[in-house]
């Protein structure tokens, strides 16, 4: 396992890829052909409605579990989904009923336009909407007023909320974050997911992304244009970035990477990546000078794939545990 930036005072939990779900690919697909959906029943569950403060009347959905004690002083852990995805994905389930197993609170954010919150925004996220985040972080203080506040994001997600710390953004209520498999550099993911190994990922996710956009509310007006699109740069080009006041795709690329913001986040932050997650080129995490960045650490490991971390002799995902460590060590 390699590590960079910040040296932790704490042992993470040694990573080795379980049998048969060797390698990048598989460790990628493993929740696509297992998934199993634990029982959130010992833990109370409630919906939490987030307005969002940028005149548009758009409103977030989320879902927060709390202990069987309902204790105020529960740290909570806000989850943070990535491209296509929302509070029902396998990987958010998961992480989710492992942390409250650990004794926190969970809240599972539906970002902008995703999953439930699909009903109540007209807007969609796209990879560098912190601003959403820093609302969620203002309601989440006000409706559930927790003393501790963590924040544990996936793939997109993760590069949203680096982002978003990096902006300095509204983080007296965060003790400590943790992104897993950021895009960290939004250009070079793209060309590596658009790359031929990876066709069948990347018609998958435009697919997804494509019923998405038409169930928006107004997702019927973007039917001739998205009938023309054929890969994710067309998608960007032509829908994420004039809806979001970006000239271009690069330029969408360029402004919301997160790698342009790390050097200015002041929360303990933990990164963690694979060399063989086949979406995102690790070489991006080795570019950096890290020990400018002072309160990020970053564990790379040499499997996992993609938000996979399927480990020996353990059904919980490495990456979970990982994050419950690091946690834990903030408190």
């Amino acid at each position: 396992m390699l590590t960079r930036g910040r040296k932790l005072p704490i042992t993470f939990p040694t990573f080795r890829e379980r049998f048969p779900w060797i390698g990048g690919d598989l460790q990628t697909l493993h929740n696509t052909f297992y998934h199993p959906m634990p029982s959130f029943s010992r833990y109370p569950g409630r919906r939490i409605e987030i307005p969002l403060n940028d005149g548009s009347g758009d409103r977030l959905l989320a879902v927060l579990n709390r202990q069987p004690a309902d204790d105020p002083g529960n740290p909570l852990v806000i989850i943070v989904h990535g491209l296509v995805g929302s509070e029902m994905s396998p990987s958010i389930i998961n992480s989710a009923h492992y942390l409250l197993a650990a004794g926190f609170q969970v809240m599972r954010l539906n970002l902008r336009g995703a999953g439930p919150s699909r009903r109540t925004c007209g807007q969609h996220y796209h990879a560098g909407q912190s601003q959403d985040l820093a609302d969620t972080f203002t309601a989440v203080n006000s409706i559930v007023k927790p003393e501790n506040v963590f924040v544990f994001a996936m793939s997109l997600g993760g590069n949203m909320l680096l982002k978003y710390l990096g902006e300095g953004l509204n983080h007296d209520v965060l003790r400590g974050a943790v992104a897993v498999s950021a895009p960290i550099r939004l250009r070079d993911s793209q060309q590596r997911i658009m790359a031929p190994r990876n066709m069948a990922y990347h018609n998958h996710l435009l697919t997804q992304m494509k019923r998405t956009a038409l169930n928006a509310r107004n997702g019927s007006s973007l039917r001739p244009l998205l009938k023309k699109t054929h890969t994710i740069y067309e998608f960007d080009d032509r829908i994420v970035a004039p809806n979001n006041g970006f000239a271009s795709a690069e330029n969408y690329y360029d402004s919301c990477s997160a790698e342009h913001f790390l050097d200015k986040i002041s929360v303990p932050t933990l990164i963690i990546h694979a060399r063989n997650d086949p979406w995102i080129p690790y070489q991006m995490h080795l570019d950096r000078e890290w020990s400018k960045d002072g309160t990020v650490s970053v564990l790379i490991t040499s499997g996992g794939g993609h938000v996979g971390f399927h480990g020996a002799r353990c059904s919980t995902p490495w990456h979970d545990r990982a994050a419950c460590t690091f946690f834990r060590s903030l408190l």
